[in-house]
């Protein structure tokens, strides 16, 4: 069953080159480039169907793939810090697992074209992870899920 899509896309892809900006302008300026043109490059990136997605109160949890790549995406709306990402590929030099930093819903132009495979979607997010290991990689996970399945907060 397919939940929604997603795509990941390094952070530098959004930035301009041209300037040295710290860790926090960078991703300031990925914000800055989403509200001005959002998700303009979204007909190039490489987009996953979610194949499974859960929500436990405030907590996220998702696989995707392609025949090349698998992806694994946790995080929470309410402690951005605590998250975690994996990516597999068909490589086994392509392994890479990480954090999330930030979490932003997308609510502004629902109807724009550029959302690609998640103009429908009425769960969409920005999530801005960095690798636990070397080289250092942060990247912007664009998703939308139509659906997903949803369990009462544990006590």
């Amino acid at each position: 069953m397919k939940f929604g899509s997603l795509s990941f896309v390094p952070i530098e892809s959004f930035v301009n080159k041209a300037y040295k900006l710290s860790r926090d302008e960078q991703i300031s300026q990925v914000y800055d480039v989403l509200e001005e043109r959002p998700l303009s490059e979204a007909s190039n990136w490489s987009w996953m169907d979610v194949t499974t997605a859960i929500k436990r109160g405030e907590e996220f949890a998702m696989e995707a793939s392609t025949p090349s790549h698998w992806a694994y995406l946790r995080f929470s709306l309410r402690n951005p810090e605590i998250g975690k990402y994996e990516i597999t590929g068909t490589s086994p030099k392509f392994n890479e697992s990480g954090v999330t930093q930030k979490i932003t819903p997308i609510r502004s132009q629902e109807a724009d074209p550029r959302f690609g495979k998640i103009i429908t979607c009425a769960t969409r997010y920005v999530v801005l992870t960095i690798t636990l290991q070397h080289p250092i990689v942060r990247r912007a996970w664009i998703l939308g899920l139509d659906s997903f399945r949803e369990f009462e907060e544990e006590i």
